[in-house]
Protein backbone atom coordinates (compact mmCIF):
# COMPACT_ATOMS: atom_id res chain seq x y z
CA UNK A 1 0.00 0.00 0.00
CA UNK A 2 1.31 3.45 -0.94
CA UNK A 3 2.35 5.79 1.84
CA UNK A 4 -0.51 8.27 2.58
CA UNK A 5 1.92 11.12 3.24
CA UNK A 6 5.19 12.64 2.00
CA UNK A 7 7.68 13.93 4.55
CA UNK A 8 9.66 17.12 3.95
CA UNK A 9 12.18 18.69 6.32
CA UNK A 10 9.80 21.24 7.85
CA UNK A 11 6.38 19.81 7.04
CA UNK A 12 4.44 16.73 6.00
CA UNK A 13 2.04 16.55 3.04
CA UNK A 14 -0.80 14.08 3.45
CA UNK A 15 -2.41 13.12 0.14
CA UNK A 16 -4.83 10.33 1.01
CA UNK A 17 -7.92 12.49 0.25
CA UNK A 18 -6.69 13.97 -3.03
CA UNK A 19 -7.04 12.65 -6.57
CA UNK A 20 -3.50 13.74 -7.42
CA UNK A 21 -0.77 12.56 -5.06
CA UNK A 22 2.56 14.20 -4.35
CA UNK A 23 4.62 13.82 -7.53
CA UNK A 24 7.89 14.86 -9.10
CA UNK A 25 6.36 17.64 -11.21
CA UNK A 26 4.85 19.44 -8.22
CA UNK A 27 8.04 19.11 -6.18
CA UNK A 28 10.12 20.45 -9.07
CA UNK A 29 7.78 23.41 -9.58
CA UNK A 30 7.84 24.24 -5.88
CA UNK A 31 11.63 24.22 -5.90
CA UNK A 32 12.08 26.00 -9.25
CA UNK A 33 9.64 28.89 -8.89
CA UNK A 34 11.39 32.17 -8.14
CA UNK A 35 10.22 33.81 -4.90
CA UNK A 36 12.66 36.72 -4.87
CA UNK A 37 10.89 39.95 -3.81
CA UNK A 38 7.59 38.07 -3.68
CA UNK A 39 5.00 39.28 -1.19
CA UNK A 40 1.87 37.55 -2.51
CA UNK A 41 1.32 34.22 -4.27
CA UNK A 42 -1.71 32.50 -5.82
CA UNK A 43 -1.53 28.71 -6.23
CA UNK A 44 -4.13 27.68 -8.84
CA UNK A 45 -5.26 24.08 -8.43
CA UNK A 46 -3.43 23.63 -5.14
CA UNK A 47 -4.42 20.00 -4.53
CA UNK A 48 -2.70 18.88 -1.34
CA UNK A 49 -1.13 22.30 -0.86
CA UNK A 50 2.32 20.89 -1.70
CA UNK A 51 3.51 23.79 -3.87
CA UNK A 52 2.07 26.42 -1.54
CA UNK A 53 3.87 24.88 1.41
CA UNK A 54 7.17 24.59 -0.46
CA UNK A 55 6.96 28.27 -1.44
CA UNK A 56 5.95 29.28 2.09
CA UNK A 57 9.07 27.52 3.35
CA UNK A 58 11.22 29.56 0.94
CA UNK A 59 9.79 33.05 1.51
CA UNK A 60 7.54 35.16 3.73
CA UNK A 61 4.80 35.76 1.16
CA UNK A 62 1.09 35.58 1.89
CA UNK A 63 -0.31 32.68 -0.14
CA UNK A 64 -3.81 31.98 -1.47
CA UNK A 65 -4.23 28.31 -2.42
CA UNK A 66 -7.16 27.73 -4.78
CA UNK A 67 -8.94 24.53 -5.83
CA UNK A 68 -12.40 23.51 -7.04
CA UNK A 69 -12.25 20.09 -5.35
CA UNK A 70 -13.64 20.29 -1.79
CA UNK A 71 -11.66 17.23 -0.67
CA UNK A 72 -8.43 18.78 -1.93
CA UNK A 73 -9.21 22.05 -0.16
CA UNK A 74 -9.86 20.19 3.09
CA UNK A 75 -6.59 18.29 2.78
CA UNK A 76 -4.63 21.43 1.86
CA UNK A 77 -6.04 23.23 4.89
CA UNK A 78 -5.16 20.32 7.17
CA UNK A 79 -1.62 20.16 5.75
CA UNK A 80 -1.20 23.91 6.19
CA UNK A 81 -2.44 23.80 9.78
CA UNK A 82 0.05 21.05 10.63
CA UNK A 83 2.91 23.10 9.15
CA UNK A 84 4.77 26.13 10.56
CA UNK A 85 3.27 28.26 7.77
CA UNK A 86 -0.47 27.90 8.30
CA UNK A 87 -1.08 31.51 9.29
CA UNK A 88 0.27 32.75 5.95
CA UNK A 89 -1.71 30.31 3.82
CA UNK A 90 -5.40 30.73 2.94
CA UNK A 91 -7.21 27.89 1.17
CA UNK A 92 -10.01 28.98 -1.18
CA UNK A 93 -12.64 26.56 -2.53
CA UNK A 94 -13.65 28.29 -5.76
CA UNK A 95 -13.20 28.05 -9.55
CA UNK A 96 -10.37 30.16 -10.92
CA UNK A 97 -12.75 32.10 -13.19
CA UNK A 98 -14.78 33.22 -10.16
CA UNK A 99 -11.62 34.46 -8.44
CA UNK A 100 -10.64 36.42 -11.54
CA UNK A 101 -14.07 38.06 -11.62
CA UNK A 102 -13.97 38.88 -7.91
CA UNK A 103 -10.31 39.86 -7.50
CA UNK A 104 -9.45 41.62 -10.78
CA UNK A 105 -8.56 45.24 -10.08
CA UNK A 106 -8.77 44.63 -6.33
CA UNK A 107 -6.20 41.98 -5.45
CA UNK A 108 -2.89 41.43 -7.22
CA UNK A 109 -0.23 38.74 -6.91
CA UNK A 110 3.50 38.95 -7.46
CA UNK A 111 3.51 35.30 -8.47
CA UNK A 112 0.85 32.90 -9.73
CA UNK A 113 1.91 29.27 -9.77
CA UNK A 114 0.10 26.25 -11.16
CA UNK A 115 0.54 22.59 -12.02
CA UNK A 116 -2.65 22.71 -14.10
CA UNK A 117 -4.82 20.12 -15.87
CA UNK A 118 -3.11 19.15 -19.12
CA UNK A 119 -5.07 16.41 -20.96
CA UNK A 120 -7.09 17.74 -23.93
CA UNK A 121 -9.82 15.56 -25.48
CA UNK A 122 -8.22 12.47 -23.96
CA UNK A 123 -9.75 9.26 -22.68
CA UNK A 124 -11.06 9.71 -19.14
CA UNK A 125 -10.92 7.25 -16.26
CA UNK A 126 -13.93 6.31 -14.07
CA UNK A 127 -12.67 8.53 -11.22
CA UNK A 128 -14.39 11.93 -11.63
CA UNK A 129 -12.15 13.59 -9.03
CA UNK A 130 -9.04 12.46 -10.90
CA UNK A 131 -10.48 13.54 -14.26
CA UNK A 132 -11.15 17.01 -12.87
CA UNK A 133 -7.55 17.32 -11.75
CA UNK A 134 -6.00 16.02 -14.98
CA UNK A 135 -8.24 17.19 -17.85
CA UNK A 136 -8.68 20.73 -19.17
CA UNK A 137 -12.51 20.62 -19.12
CA UNK A 138 -12.61 22.90 -16.08
CA UNK A 139 -9.52 25.05 -16.79
CA UNK A 140 -7.74 25.47 -20.12
CA UNK A 141 -4.29 26.96 -20.57
CA UNK A 142 -5.76 29.99 -22.38
CA UNK A 143 -8.15 30.61 -19.47
CA UNK A 144 -5.31 30.31 -16.97
CA UNK A 145 -3.10 32.75 -18.87
CA UNK A 146 -5.80 35.33 -19.59
CA UNK A 147 -7.05 35.22 -15.99
CA UNK A 148 -3.54 35.46 -14.60
CA UNK A 149 -2.88 38.57 -16.68
CA UNK A 150 -5.71 40.27 -14.79
CA UNK A 151 -4.41 39.24 -11.37
CA UNK A 152 -0.66 39.75 -11.68
CA UNK A 153 1.00 42.82 -10.22
CA UNK A 154 3.33 44.87 -12.47
CA UNK A 155 6.40 42.71 -13.03
CA UNK A 156 4.58 39.66 -11.67
CA UNK A 157 4.98 36.20 -13.17
CA UNK A 158 3.02 33.06 -13.91
CA UNK A 159 5.02 29.89 -13.25
CA UNK A 160 3.80 26.61 -14.75
CA UNK A 161 4.91 23.07 -15.35
CA UNK A 162 3.37 21.41 -18.39
CA UNK A 163 4.06 18.46 -20.69
CA UNK A 164 6.04 19.26 -23.83
CA UNK A 165 3.09 18.21 -25.99
CA UNK A 166 0.65 19.85 -26.66
CA UNK A 167 1.49 23.07 -24.83
CA UNK A 168 4.74 23.64 -26.70
CA UNK A 169 2.38 25.09 -29.31
CA UNK A 170 1.47 28.70 -28.62
CA UNK A 171 -1.89 30.28 -29.34
CA UNK A 172 -0.73 31.42 -32.78
CA UNK A 173 0.36 28.07 -34.16
CA UNK A 174 4.05 28.50 -33.39
CA UNK A 175 5.83 25.35 -32.24
CA UNK A 176 9.22 26.31 -30.77
CA UNK A 177 11.13 23.07 -30.44
CA UNK A 178 13.05 23.99 -27.29
CA UNK A 179 10.39 25.10 -24.80
CA UNK A 180 10.91 23.15 -21.61
CA UNK A 181 8.24 21.67 -19.38
CA UNK A 182 8.56 24.49 -16.87
CA UNK A 183 8.33 28.14 -17.86
CA UNK A 184 7.45 31.58 -16.55
CA UNK A 185 5.28 34.20 -18.17
CA UNK A 186 6.08 37.77 -17.18
CA UNK A 187 3.20 40.22 -16.79
CA UNK A 188 5.43 42.97 -18.14
CA UNK A 189 6.05 41.57 -21.60
CA UNK A 190 4.25 38.19 -21.69
CA UNK A 191 7.20 36.06 -22.71
CA UNK A 192 7.97 32.45 -22.15
CA UNK A 193 11.09 32.46 -20.00
CA UNK A 194 13.04 29.22 -19.85
CA UNK A 195 16.59 28.26 -19.05
CA UNK A 196 17.14 28.38 -22.81
CA UNK A 197 16.65 31.44 -25.08
CA UNK A 198 13.50 33.48 -24.45
CA UNK A 199 10.75 32.82 -26.97
CA UNK A 200 8.13 35.49 -27.84
CA UNK A 201 4.78 34.63 -26.30
CA UNK A 202 1.80 35.00 -28.61
CA UNK A 203 -0.73 37.02 -26.60
CA UNK A 204 -4.16 35.39 -27.18
CA UNK A 205 -5.77 38.85 -27.01
CA UNK A 206 -3.67 40.31 -29.80
CA UNK A 207 -4.25 40.07 -33.51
Amino acid sequence: MANPYFQFKQFTVWHDKCAMKVGTDGVLLGAWTSVENTRSILDVGCGTGLISLMLAQRCQAIIDALDIDPAACMQARENADRSPFGQRLQVIHRPFADCVTEFAGIRQYDCIVSNPPYFINSLKCPDKQRNQARHTDTLSLDELISGSKQLLSPGGRLCLILPFDPYCRTGKGQSPSHIGTAFRISSADYRYQTAKPVIPFADPDSG
